[in-house]
């Protein structure tokens, strides 16, 4: 029976080190960019995976290969091959795929294979099939995980070279330019992209007001830290105790930005705002590992069953600690009370849609979250709402200006991508990164020793973040 190379074998630690290169943020354009999976294949391994489970092992052949150092030598040819398709930037190198193709083909009969996958979620190896070569069939049952598909394997293909449409690009480049690949679509989605975003700050900009700075200077917010809180059941306390994991709002070198909440204490205690202070904060958070929280006035620790309680009982509430400003040299943390005013207006759309109750895997409904809605903010609601609008007003505008009806449907549903990454960095769940003044998106948990003692960052640590303008 003839053995295929993966089934003897193949460079473990190449494949996992450049698997690691792969999963890492901020590696340059990669198809991880289009929409965030869960346990998403890093693109090295798939590479990897299919081209040793196509290729034969050289001891599958003693007639060509009639000793183990024969064998070997093939092998170590074949490792070389895999080598070169583990490059990194491998989109650049077209050359590997090339060679790996002809590989196969050997092995094959001189006939490509289909690669099926009825599980392809993120879609990294039927991606990796289709740049090798070879024809691909992927399905799923998850709708996303098609459209992600569809995307990748369809849309981008069918319209690769194609040029861009919009008015600003047959100004900026000559008629004879050649665009390659998906720089076309990309140019286009960028330019509607900016003509939506104009008429967003036109419709709902004044739901973000300005921030007046020490020195006058009035400049936009970024970013708005809330807390959640929830009432101290220490009957002599009774304060609205934040539920925070961390004060701290920067630390880079030493300069270090912290919150600071204000108590009174006349009779019961009550939270009365916050502070914003430079240098180490005496009490750096409220979170206690697993045990629950402590409260800042009285120093009582809640477990998390009276806090979950709280929640489902929705009595827990939420108050702003500060806000990052713009001041065009960097960001300032201050605390502005106006900023905590209420949304008076409601958003025309609510998505009151239940979410899964499995507690291992979806939390929030262990703390009376229990539909989609419940995870956003008013305002984030209204945006999105809004942003959504944008997206239909402007295909109903494209759609009769003499341009293809499919490739008006791919810049729509790149566009619609984008406000999919917007409520993944966009929502009441989401955290905040001090070393590098940055928001995390809500399906990364990282582990911090300095911050959480290592644990998880708890659901209801809070950090709202306003949608870009």
């Amino acid at each position: 029976m003839t053995k295929k190379l993966i089934e003897v074998s193949i460079p473990l630690d190449l494949i996992n080190d450049e698997s690691a290169y792969d999963k890492m943020p901020g590696i340059g354009p990669h198809p991880k960019g289009l929409h965030h999976w869960w346990a998403r294949l890093p693109l090295p391994a798939a590479r990897a995976v299919l081209f040793a489970s196509l290729v034969d092992d050289p001891s599958s052949h003693p007639d060509r290969f009639p000793t183990e150092e024969a064998q070997q030598l093939e092998r170590t040819r074949l490792f070389g091959l895999m080598k070169n398709l583990l490059q990194k930037k491998i989109h650049t190198k077209p050359q590997a795929y090339r060679d790996a193709l002809e590989e196969i083909k050997k092995h094959c009969n001189g006939e490509l294979p289909t690669v099926h996958d009825p599980f392809s979620g993120g879609g990294s190896i039927p991606l990796e099939g289709m740049r090798m070569g070879l024809p691909v069939i992927a399905a799923d049952l998850n709708p996303v995980a098609v459209l992600i598909n569809k995307a990748m394997l369809e849309i981008l293909p069918r319209f690769a070279n194609h040029p861009p449409f919009n008015p600003d690009s047959k100004k900026k480049y000559h008629p004879d330019h050649k665009w390659t690949n998906a720089h076309g679509l990309a140019e286009d989605v960028r330019y509607y992209g900016r003509l939506i975003n104009e008429d967003a700050k036109k419709r709902i900009g004044h739901l973000y007001p300005p921030v007046t700075l020490s020195d006058g200077r009035t400049v936009p917010v970024l970013t708005y830290f809330w807390a959640r809180t929830v009432q101290c059941p220490n009957p002599a306390c009774g304060c609205q105790m934040p539920l925070v994991g961390s004060f701290i709002l920067k630390k880079r070198g030493k300069e270090t930005y912290y919150v600071s909440p204000i108590i009174e204490r006349n009779g019961k205690n009550s939270l009365k705002g916050f502070e914003v202070h430079t240098g180490e904060p005496e009490v750096k958070g409220t979170i206690i590992s697993k045990s629950g929280a402590r409260c800042i006035a009285c120093n009582e620790v809640i477990a998390h069953p009276y806090i979950r309680q709280e929640g489902i009982a929705k009595r827990i509430s939420h108050r702003l600690m500060a806000v990052s400003a713009d001041t065009g040299k960097g960001r300032a943390y201050l605390f502005d009370p106006n900023q905590e005013q209420q949304i008076l207006i409601e958003p025309k759309w609510i998505p009151e849609i239940p979410l899964a109750h499995n507690p291992k895997n979806i939390s929030p409904p262990l703390y009376g979250m229990t539909s989609y809605d419940q995870l956003f903010t008013k305002r984030q609601l209204i945006a999105y709402d809004t942003l959504n609008e944008l997206i239909i007003k402007l295909r109903l505008e494209l759609t009769g200006e003499n341009v293809n009806e499919d490739y008006i449907k791919a810049v729509v549903v790149f566009l619609s991508f984008a406000i999919d990454r917007l409520a993944d960095f966009n929502n009441s769940l989401t955290t905040w990164k001090p070393s590098g003044e940055q928001q995390m998106h809500l399906y990364i948990f990282r582990q911090s020793k300095t911050t959480y003692s290592g644990q998880y960052r708890p659901l209801w640590i809070s950090v709202r973040r306003r949608v870009q303008r």
